[in-house]
């Protein structure tokens, strides 16, 4: 009996002293392991609290991405998240400009978007990603458009 006691008295202590961590959620972030845009995938995790909304794990899932350069990272240098919203099954993510500077090529813009949508639609809420840069819907250098993006395999409804 004193040893459930001094258990229960550790996990209150624990909870009281490290409420953050104690509340904490896990989200990944997915690199592509090598130059191989359709190659393995590696995942690397954070601790973010447990309260944040879907919107905003999107939002801080795309900025590590950003900000944690880990093995082949397509995304370019000083590439910002600007703003994320959510409606119903569908996000918009509003890029900055630098999302574009990476020059052109297929296979570049390949990884690029895999990347990206990869860490999107890893949230089973979301069906369908538009991404937007500076608050315009833009092609990518090599003509591909990420708007109205469904998630393969959904059903029709």
């Amino acid at each position: 009996m004193k040893i459930k006691f001094m258990i229960l008295i550790v996990i209150l202590l624990y909870i009281f002293i490290f409420p953050s961590k104690a509340k904490a959620e896990e989200i990944t972030v997915y690199y592509l392991k090598d130059d191989n845009v359709y190659g393995d995938i590696l995942k690397q995790s954070f601790q973010i609290p447990n309260n944040e909304n879907l919107a905003k794990k999107i939002f801080i899932t795309l900025d590590k991405l950003f900000n944690h350069i880990q093995n082949i990272n397509y995304i370019p240098q000083n590439t910002k998240v600007l703003n994320v919203e959510r409606i119903e099954e569908k996000v918009y993510i509003n890029l900055s400009g630098e999302i574009l500077s990476y020059g052109g090529g297929s296979n570049y813009e390949i990884g690029l978007i895999r990347q990206l949508l990869l860490n999107i639609f890893q949230y089973d809420e979301i069906g369908v990603v538009s991404i937007t840069v500076n608050d315009e819907k833009r092609y990518f250098p090599e003509g591909s458009l990420v708007y109205g993006y469904e998630r393969k395999g959904r059903e029709n409804e």
